[in-house]
């Protein structure tokens, strides 16, 4: 068996960009959407945390929602 060896290729970065990322980023401050349970909501302050905007969240009648605040 043989293998052929390439050089000069460049190593792909690693981070990629997710849902919550780009949702984050479509939204204006003042937005909101309602989220799952609490994973979800991770996740979605991590992706605002990662983009320079802030979220805060609230649970209004059992439903947690979530709003862009800057």
């Amino acid at each position: 068996m043989e293998i052929k060896i390439d050089s000069n290729i460049p190593v792909p970065p690693i981070y990629r960009k997710g849902k919550w990322e780009d949702l984050v980023q479509e939204m204006k401050t003042g937005d909101s959407f309602i989220v799952n349970n609490d994973n979800e909501y991770r996740s979605v302050y991590n992706a605002a945390k990662k983009n320079g905007c802030r979220v805060c969240t609230r649970v209004i009648n059992g439903v947690r929602r979530v709003w862009k605040i800057s």
